[in-house]
């Protein structure tokens, strides 16, 4: 599906004026990486994203802003998913918190694989003008919901398991061995697993994260 039919069908089916402003863009700039973090985006794991300000300026584009419009591209072109900032923020790289590169979701989710991963993403950015990459350098920090292809939320309703022999609290402990943290100041308690891949779902009490 190209990026102008996901969006007439998105609008179409969400009453969206087909004329409402939106980007379309694949994460990295394409490439490899451009598909897994689509996945990670549709999977419902990832759910915010950075990039350098040096990026910005250097292409002379406009910042985000909260109820920006991007359908999301895989690295052939095609359309992956249409996204909607909900809060864009201008960071210092060595201010960045473990909650946002938990949001991120990629890798093992800390703060310290997310700045091993952006220092090498970033420096490109800065080299381009001539500047060395540096701790202070302003990160532009977007949020982001997921608005198609929609994801299925549960509420409170129990979940069939692809196996009866699943309980949840075996469920439990396959989702920690694969799962190395959890995001700060959350505790378990608030988490259920099944699979391997993890996607929000809204109980009312708080974010779960199943596994699937």
């Amino acid at each position: 599906m190209t990026e102008k039919e996901m969006w007439r069908r998105f609008c179409t089916e969400t009453g969206l004026d087909p004329k409402t402003p939106y980007e379309a863009w694949a994460f990295c700039g394409g490439g490899p990486f451009a598909d897994e973090l689509a996945g990670l985006v549709l999977s419902g794991r990832k759910t915010a994203t950075a990039s350098a300000f040096v990026a910005f300026e250097t292409a002379g584009e406009p910042l985000p802003e909260p109820g920006c419009y991007s359908v999301i591209l895989y690295d052939d072109g095609s359309a992956a998913g249409v996204i909607r900032d909900t809060k864009v923020s201008l960071v210092p790289f060595n201010e960045v918190t473990a909650v946002h590169a938990y949001q991120e979701g990629e890798g093992t989710r800390t703060l310290t694989e997310w700045r091993e991963i952006h220092r090498r993403a970033f420096t490109p950015d800065y080299q381009a003008v001539g500047k060395e990459f540096g701790e202070s350098g302003i990160c532009v920090l977007e949020e982001f919901e997921l608005l198609y292809p929609a994801i299925k939320k549960y509420g409170n309703e129990q979940m069939k398991l692809p196996n009866e022999s699943h309980s949840s609290k075996n469920c439990w402990a396959g989702f920690r061995k694969r799962q190395t943290s959890l995001p700060p100041k959350i505790d378990k308690g608030e988490y259920y697993g099944i699979w391997n891949q993890s996607f929000p779902m809204d109980t009312g009490a708080g974010a779960l994260y199943c596994v699937r």
